[in-house]
């Protein structure tokens, strides 16, 4: 489509909004928005921000950090001198150490996989950014996994993370006994979409069981998907889930090792007839 004609004797102009990663943006001059070209504007650094481009080859979204797509997800800084190891548990002190003023590209990554797991579990609402996690009272923490880019310098991949945390629950057993506990919680779980079936979930799940120090039917996981569900079946041999009202799963395991630890037996919590801790 050809160009549209700019009448520069019109109302003052403004540039409202660019849309990736179309090559137009739309240009209002106070008599309706119109569809522009994108080279037929001169374009003010200080009201358009760098736009968004399209890779032909990859169908990639490319911006000034971030290279999100089907194939990948990198971001242009080398995590190497930031993260020692290619998993990494990133709890509250830990992000406020690395804040955006000393290592940008944390934020940016953590911000950027959390988006991407809500949109890839249909999610209205974002479970994961760098906030959320830095400023938490339950104990929240992320497993990042992550390898250093071998075709670009000065890239990282990101690969998936796995964030838990502490949520006191009343969870009941298959006999509607009622526990009340604070386990480690599953509250987000992601690896990219062209990274699974690889063996990279199970690699993170395994690093976070033996950093917590806990067994597989230990944990409580929120609002888990069928898929979660399945890798928790073929890579522990869980099965029989147990469904909370609260949309909460646990495990049968999960009631014996308290029993265990009560000597075999509940003990009634006063506060609330028929729950046990």
């Amino acid at each position: 489509m050809a160009a549209a004609t700019i009448d520069r004797r019109s109302a003052p102009r403004r540039i409202v909004s660019l849309r990736p990663p179309s090559s137009r943006l739309h240009y209002c001059d106070g008599h309706g928005i119109t569809p522009i070209q994108l080279t037929s504007v001169q374009r003010p650094p200080s009201v358009l921000p760098s736009p968004t481009l399209q890779s032909p080859l990859t169908q990639t979204t490319v911006n000034a950090h971030f290279y999100c797509g089907r194939l990948k997800m990198e971001i242009a800084f080398d995590l190497t001198p930031v993260f020692p190891t290619e998993i990494v548990r990133l709890d509250g002190a830990a992000l406020r150490r690395l804040n955006p003023r000393r290592v940008w590209a944390v934020q940016k990554l953590i911000d950027q996989i959390g988006k991407l797991s809500t949109e890839a579990q249909g999610l209205r609402r974002v479970l994961t950014t760098y906030d959320k996690v830095a400023e938490s009272e339950d104990q929240q923490a992320i497993y990042l996994l992550w390898q250093k880019s071998d075709r670009r310098e000065n890239m990282s991949n990101i690969i998936g993370m796995l964030k838990v945390g502490q949520k006191k629950l009343y969870l009941f057993d298959k006999k509607m006994r009622s526990y009340q506990v604070a386990p480690t919680c599953i509250l987000d779980f992601y690896v990219h979409d062209s990274l699974q079936r690889q063996g990279y979930g199970h690699r993170i799940y395994n690093f976070m069981l033996e950093t917590e120090g806990i067994r597989p039917d230990q944990v409580a996981i929120d609002k888990p998907s069928e898929s979660l569900i399945q890798f928790m079946k073929k890579h522990y041999g869980l099965e029989d889930p147990i469904w909370q009202n609260t949309n909460y799963v646990v495990y049968p395991g999960f009631f014996e090792q308290l029993d265990t630890a009560n000597g075999g037996g509940a003990h009634p919590n006063p506060d609330r007839p028929g729950a046990v801790y």
